[in-house]
């Protein structure tokens, strides 16, 4: 089941891999894409249209897990993936 997390600094995912909840620092989970998608909006005071498949998607690869960004790019995720979605920054 995936879930839709949002960090403290705004970023937002769906996480498609099992993660450790507690784990999570300084991070929102929603309990669908849409509440995860409202609540982007509001916080960075954008339309449905602007931010809609903006969302990073962290999954397995057959290299480990990896945060795909909306252009399809991906980065391994090195450490514990709950501790790379609560300090993920650009």
């Amino acid at each position: 089941m995936a879930r839709y997390v949002m960090n403290e600094h705004g970023h937002f995912f769906v996480v498609e891999l099992s993660i450790d909840e507690a784990k999570l620092s300084g991070c929102e989970l929603y309990d669908t894409y849409d509440d995860l998608m409202d609540a982007v909006c509001r916080r960075h005071s954008l339309s449905r249209e602007e931010v809609e498949a903006c969302e990073y998607v962290v999954k397995d690869t057959k290299d480990g897990p990896a945060i795909f960004e909306d252009r399809g790019f991906s980065e391994p995720v090195t450490g514990s993936v709950e501790a790379a979605i609560s300090q993920y920054i650009m």
